[in-house]
């Protein structure tokens, strides 16, 4: 009979005479087969297996007229507590695993990953994008974020491709120990050491060839004056010769001593001065001559240091 799954004891016929026997019968199947297994199904096919009520549409009771209708609710609940599309999918946890994880620390063996595929696997997100920032607003946007910024360092096509080299190897590499370098700063970088053994105050000299060196025995920095006694300049009598040449038909050649004056096409012409002739021409001062100043050149201080 519809909506039960037990058969009834007996089927009386038109006059027939009903016995206490069969009344009772009857009675006891109703009895002992009123049960779950008794009664019918509802899921008669997909869409009745599906079905669902929500018991608490627009923030209000809907009581459930049927059992029919309490099924439905119970449905839309479970749906509703394991979110998946429909009641009867499995979820993908359960709610004591939740609340395990959750007094644990929330371990990350317990949630999912983000490597479902390859393409999953090998998604990355700028977080820096238009240099601007780009905050995540999930777990897989951070991983993704992450990712990129792995990428980025090590250079390679995904960010899980080991990278030629690490940069605690490449820092080290870039420079020898034993490497001497100047800085202009007081402390030296770290993995530097500041020498101490150079000459203090010394100029800095450039050699183009050959070994290096040191040498020299001044402070470059130190005042200093240049100091000379009272002196004269005096030379002994002299003549200023003039001598110059003058060319042309119509000079002439002056000449001393007696002849005559005649025409030459090139002829000189000699002018001799004396001066002071019968004694001395003296230069002098009274005093004495001093120059006094700090000649320090302008210089940048840097230190030396070489590498560990």
């Amino acid at each position: 009979m519809a909506g039960a799954t037990f058969s009834r004891v007996k089927t009386w016929i038109a006059g027939e005479t009903l016995t206490a026997s069969d009344l009772n019968a009857e009675f006891n199947n109703f009895l002992n087969n009123l049960k779950p297994s008794g009664i019918d199904d509802e899921s008669a096919n997909d869409a009745a297996a599906q079905a669902t009520s929500d018991p608490y549409a627009g923030d209000s009771l809907a009581k459930a007229t049927s059992l029919q209708g309490e099924i439905q609710q119970l449905r839309y609940l479970i749906a509703q507590i394991t979110g998946e599309t429909y009641w009867y999918v499995d979820p993908d946890s359960d709610i004591a695993t939740i609340h395990a994880a959750l007094n644990g620390g929330l371990d990350p063996v317990n949630i999912d990953d983000e490597s479902a595929d390859d393409a999953a696997a090998r998604a990355t997100k700028d977080p820096y994008a238009d240099s601007s920032l780009v905050k995540a607003t999930s777990l897989q946007e951070e991983i993704q974020e992450l990712r990129y910024l792995i990428a980025q360092i090590t250079g390679e096509s995904y960010w899980y491709i080991d990278p030629d080299n690490n940069i605690a190897t490449i820092h080290a590499a870039l420079f020898e120990a034993g490497t001497t370098m100047v800085f202009g700063q007081t402390t030296p970088p770290v993995g530097w050491t500041r020498k101490g053994d150079w000459q203090d105050n010394a100029m800095l000299c450039y050699a183009a060839a050959g070994a290096i060196g040191s040498g020299g025995a001044a402070n470059p920095q130190s005042t200093h004056t240049h100091t000379g006694p009272s002196h004269t300049h005096t030379g002994p009598s002299h003549t200023h010769l003039v001598s110059g040449n003058t060319g042309g038909p119509s000079a002439i050649s002056l000449r001393t001593g007696g002849g005559a004056n005649t025409p030459s096409d090139t002829h000189t012409h000699s002018v001799s001065i004396t001066s002071n002739a019968g004694g001395t021409g003296a230069t002098g001062s009274s005093g004495t001559d001093a120059t006094g100043a700090n000649t320090a050149p302008y210089y940048q201080e840097v230190i030396a240091a070489t590498k560990d």
